[in-house]
């Protein structure tokens, strides 16, 4: 399946307006699959669905329009509109180009305007988060059935979420519903101190990441491969690739690596590490991979064939990854500079390394982890 998916998602990055109307019956038969999965889940709004085409197949109708008029009326034959919905809501959350974006929502007005037994919290909040003009407009329209479903359970978030952005929600709730003011404020208290806790946690982490032994024996490696100590090199070399390593600690390693780009020659070791790194790091905060991330975006600085080459069999090996939208701008960036244009990196970035969660967590490394660490190096 993953084969398939990434053939469709290269087509859909590729320039033009392909058509691809042989997709419309194998999207007929996902929704089908969808469906029976929806029909044996009590709960259809939070079922999970495992991986098929359906979203790429979307994607294809967003950056090649010729195929929305087979898209759309493959969802208007869907009879089941349960998976139409859930679809739907899950596709305007995801990342499209916000022209498609606007279609979708339109679609889906209409589409609950002939369903409105479809109307519930997650479609509520989805068409609240999304600001459109035309949502506001059905949300207004619509707003004595949206306080009914909102009054029926005012301690759930998603309910408290609406009604923190959805102003007439709110006053109508507060009017109605007498123990609304106080669980209210309560969720507005709680948000708030969460801000302030998060807050808190990041400068203490900022600090304490620079004093910590792991950061400093890093940076210390680092200064001295810097400064054409070739054994200080190797050690971070070591580190990056050790296989059982701790995860942030190989991952800021490999940070320092691509940093030595210009002195030493690092691209097969980056390479290396961006193909097969075991880096999962399992980190609800940042569930992305560490060490891939700091390995593509050495890499993408570095463009040459070889680069190209690696980064799509990375691409390929490695298919279920949370990576795929970094890969897909770091590959087009590659490509664009072999091509010879001269242009800055537009994509998708993590960030500056104080942002990344991965050189905090160094702080939460002990002595004796640190210790145990080096001396298996």
């Amino acid at each position: 399946m993953w084969q398939r998916i990434y053939a469709l998602r290269s087509i859909t990055h590729t320039p033009g307006d392909w058509y691809l109307s042989q997709l419309r019956e194998e999207m007929i038969r996902i929704l089908q699959q969808r469906a029976a999965i929806i029909a044996k889940h009590p709960h259809p709004d939070r079922t999970y669905l495992s991986n098929d085409l359906l979203n790429d197949i979307c994607g294809l109708a967003a950056c090649h329009p010729k195929n929305r008029d087979w898209f759309f009326s493959a969802l208007d034959e869907t009879t089941n509109p349960d998976v139409v919905c859930n679809f739907l809501t899950m596709a305007i959350n995801t990342m499209q180009p916000e022209e498609f974006r606007e279609i979708l929502i339109d679609y889906l007005l209409k589409f609950l305007t002939l369903h409105p037994k479809q109307i519930d919290l997650s479609v509520i909040h989805t068409l609240v988060f999304e600001d459109n003009a035309k949502s506001w407009v059905w949300l207004h329209q619509n707003v004595d059935k949206i306080v009914g479903l909102l009054a029926l359970d005012i301690t759930n978030r998603i309910t408290l979420s609406i009604a923190e952005h959805f102003k007439e929600a709110r006053a109508r709730l507060t009017y109605l519903v007498f123990d609304f003011v106080d669980e209210f404020n309560a969720y507005l208290a709680e948000i708030e101190q969460c801000r302030e806790d998060a807050l808190t946690r990041r400068k203490e982490h900022l600090s304490d990441y620079y004093l910590s032994s792991a950061y400093k024996h890093l940076s210390d490696l680092y200064q001295r491969a810097d400064n054409n100590d070739k054994q200080a090199f190797q050690q971070l070399v070591r580190i990056a690739r050790k296989w059982q390593g701790n995860i942030p600690l190989r991952a800021v390693a490999t940070h320092m690596l691509g940093k030595l780009r210009h002195k030493y020659k690092v691209t097969d070791i980056l390479c290396y590490l961006l193909k097969y790194a075991e880096d999962d790091w399992g980190n609800d905060i940042s569930p992305l991979s560490p060490i891939r991330v700091e390995a593509g975006e050495a890499l993408k600085d570095m463009s040459s064939p070889q680069v190209w080459e690696e980064m799509i069999d990375a691409f390929f090996i490695n298919p279920a990854n949370v990576l795929s939208n970094f890969m897909l701008d770091w590959i087009s960036h590659v490509t664009d500079i072999l091509d010879g244009l001269s242009i800055e990196y537009a994509g998708v970035s993590f960030g500056a390394k104080d942002q990344r969660h991965w050189f905090r967590a160094l702080a939460e490394i002990s002595e004796e982890q640190f210790r145990q660490e080096v001396s298996s190096m």
